[in-house]
């Protein structure tokens, strides 16, 4: 039997989501064996005092001296940002941060929508490799770059696991980059989880943070190798409207035929076909699904990259979409749903829990999914603590998901990307 939506009307997250400076959740902590992780979450408004809370919470839960710690401020903290990451780096002697601004973060048990919130995760990893990764708009275009210069840029070695990046979605063309990412690491692939920093609208005023250095463009993180198993997963939030479609006429970003007919044609004779709670659906946002191998036979909710429907050209029947695709490609509407995205949540964290204890989580997901989605505070953060023991979990609502789908990292939307840190198998 499928999972039941969580119901509106009874959220016992509106009681404990922290929504005034006087009730933070309080930090969480797990131990893996040897790899330990800690979360916390601040929601006030005073940029310091957020920051000093923070700090405090994973210092008493045991994180000083942590290897790494990765913080998530909302757009109320950009301008204190980077003194945020240096007291909460400072806070708990913490070898390296790595920061990102977004619309709304995420914390444990928590998402703070709507509301100031500052959040970390850190983590200690004996014997692992934890190198910074800053890829800059003064490198050129990803497409140029030898791999042997990216290779050394993101510490790639033998025995590492992923990366963790998040990226100005002003200044770096993110699928570019995943492209050349997937070029260059091929046997075997580097997964990249992460996202694109959504604090701000404007060029120029997303924060992005790395150790001592800070930057408004390009992209940071770090990528982690040795003893560290990372286990990721992308959960979209869409279920398919219509019939797969073969492209047959396009320009760049707009589709002009979809089987050989006008594309805004294919969206009406959809429209007309669909029952009225598929319309509604729609109306409140159309995407599409561009397939990852369109030579498939057949095709699940997984098997697309989601991307928005931009607008539509009356006069040229055409249609603008959210990401470059050539004739020959497979595309299918979807529209967001929240049944789609509890079983699809549900079903991927039923094959963590048969895998060891995880450490912590991290995870970035998208500003359309949250209350707007589900009618229901810190859905996700709540499903996630529920069914994997209250695991260390931080992360923000960001402007795109990054995460491995079959042998390669994409960019996504309208999805949940996670990053599950567990003690590596022994051998």
């Amino acid at each position: 039997m499928p999972p039941t939506p969580p119901d509106p009307s009874d959220d016992p997250a509106d009681a404990e989501t922290p929504t005034t400076p006087s009730a933070p959740p309080a930090a969480s902590s797990a131990t893996a064996s040897g790899l330990r992780g800690y979360a916390a979450v601040s929601a006030r408004y005073d940029s310091r005092r957020a920051a000093m809370e923070v700090a405090d919470r994973l210092a008493a839960a045991g994180a000083g001296g942590a290897d790494v710690v990765f913080v998530f401020g909302s757009f109320h903290h950009r301008a204190a940002f980077a003194d945020q990451t240096a007291i909460v780096r400072r806070g708990i002697r913490a070898r390296h941060v790595v920061g990102v601004t977004a619309e709304w973060v995420v914390g444990p048990r928590t998402e703070l929508e709507q509301s100031a919130g500052l959040s970390a995760l850190a983590l200690h990893l004996p014997g692992c490799r934890v190198t910074p990764v800053q890829l800059d708009v003064d490198h050129g275009p990803p497409v140029l770059w030898e791999p042997n210069v990216l290779r050394r840029r993101v510490g790639w070695a033998p025995d590492t696991r992923a990366t963790v990046l998040f990226a100005d979605p002003f200044s770096i063309h993110a699928p570019a980059l995943l492209t050349r990412f997937a070029d260059v690491f091929r046997a075997p692939p580097l997964p990249i989880v992460g996202g694109l920093s959504s604090g701000s609208s404007q060029p120029g005023a997303n924060v992005l943070v790395l150790d001592d250095e800070i930057s408004a463009t390009g992209a940071v993180g770090v990528t982690l190798g040795g003893p560290v198993q990372i286990d990721a997963f992308v959960s979209p939030g869409c279920r398919p409207l219509g019939p797969a479609l073969l492209v047959t006429k396009s320009k760049g970003n707009v589709l002009e035929e979809l089987g050989g007919k006008p594309a805004l044609e294919v969206i009406n004779e959809l429209m007309e076909a669909a029952p009225e709670e598929d319309r509604e659906a729609a109306r409140q946002g159309l995407s599409i699904g561009i397939a990852i191998d369109e030579y498939r036979e057949r095709f699940g909710r997984e098997d697309f990259l989601l991307r928005n429907v931009l607008r539509a050209d009356v006069a040229r029947r055409s249609i603008s979409i959210g990401d470059l695709v050539r004739p020959g490609r497979t595309v299918r509407f979807h529209v967001r749903d929240r049944l789609a995205a509890v079983e699809d949540l549900e079903l991927l964290l039923d094959r963590e829990q048969m895998r060891d204890p995880a450490a912590a989580v991290f995870l970035a997901t998208c500003n359309a999914r949250g209350k707007g989605l589900f009618g229901a505070s810190s859905y996700d953060a709540r499903t996630i603590a529920r069914r994997m023991s209250d695991v260390p979990l931080a992360g923000f609502f960001a402007a795109g998901e990054i995460g491995p789908v079959g042998n390669r990292s994409w960019l996504h939307g309208h999805a949940l990307a996670a990053a599950i840190l567990r003690d590596a198998p022994r051998a």
